[in-house]
C-alpha cells in the first residue's frame, strides 16, 4: 500500500483497515478460497454429476459478477490510489476462484476400477481352477 493510501486507510477510510497489512488480506483471501474449495469438494461427493456442474457454473457466475465489481471498485472509488499491487492481489484472487471453479466443473468422478481384484469367497483360485480342468 502506498504511503497516500496508508494515511487514508489510517485516518478517513477505517472501513479498510484490514487491507493496511498485507499478511491481514492474504489471509482472509485464502480462507476464502478454502471455503470455496471445501464447498465444492463437498457438492462433488454428495450431489450428482449435473448438480455439482450446476453449482460450479453457479460460482464461475458469482466470480465473475465479483470480478467486474472489483474492477470498477478499483477505477471509480477511492481504491483507485492504492498501488497497482494492491490491485494485483485482487485479482489473482479471482483467478484464483475461477481455476478452483473450473477445476471441479471439469474433475471426473472417483469411481475409478481396480486394475487388481482383491479375493473373495466367489472368487476360485488358479490351482483350484486346474484342478476343475483335470
Amino acid at each position: 500500500m502506498s504511503f497516500l493510501g496508508r494515511i487514508g486507510v489510517h485516518t478517513m477510510y477505517r472501513e479498510y483497515l484490514v487491507f493496511r497489512s498485507w499478511y491481514k488480506t492474504a489471509l482472509l483471501l485464502f480462507v476464502v478460497q478454502v471455503v470455496l474449495i471445501l464447498i465444492l469438494s463437498i457438492c462433488k461427493k454428495i450431489m450428482t454429476t449435473a448438480l455439482t456442474r450446476f453449482v460450479s457454473l453457479c460460482f464461475i457466475a458469482v466470480g465473475a459478477i465479483g470480478l467486474f465489481f472489483t474492477y470498477t471498485d478499483f477505477t471509480t472509488t477511492s481504491h483507485r490510489v492504492m498501488k497497482s499491487s494492491f490491485h494485483w492481489g485482487f485479482y489473482i484472487f479471482w483467478i484464483g476462484w475461477f481455476i478452483s471453479c473450473l477445476f471441479f466443473l471439469f474433475k471426473k468422478s472417483n469411481t475409478t476400477k481396480s486394475l487388481i481384484q482383491l479375493p473373495n469367497e466367489n472368487t476360485i483360485s488358479v490351482e483350484e481352477s486346474l484342478k476343475a480342468e483335470e
